[in-house]
């Protein structure tokens, strides 16, 4: 797994995988404690990726200067941007 961020975060899931934000990579990673991947979410350099009561994850990017929310589908569920970075963001 290739972890290169500054202020980025990583997260548990309820489930027990670990969500990775891969920035150099442009893609969060989905893994079971074994490191099988379980899932792929493409976005433009990732900062951080949490996992939301209802399945769902949200991400924020560093190039696109938003937070997004994406279902299990793959699907764009919501989105938050900014004129600046968006490094954090909580949403229930």
């Amino acid at each position: 797994v290739e972890v290169y961020t500054i202020g980025g975060r990583v997260d548990l899931t309820p489930s027990g995988t670990v969500l990775i934000p891969e920035m150099h990579n442009n893609k969060v990673t989905e893994r079971t404690p074994d490191g099988t991947v379980v899932r792929e979410i493409k976005v433009p350099m990732p900062i951080a990726a949490f996992s939301l009561p209802n399945g769902n994850v949200l991400i924020t990017s560093m190039l696109e200067k938003r937070a997004v929310e994406v279902a299990r589908s793959g699907k764009e569920v919501w989105e938050y941007r900014r004129d600046t970075r968006v490094t954090r963001a909580v949403r229930y």
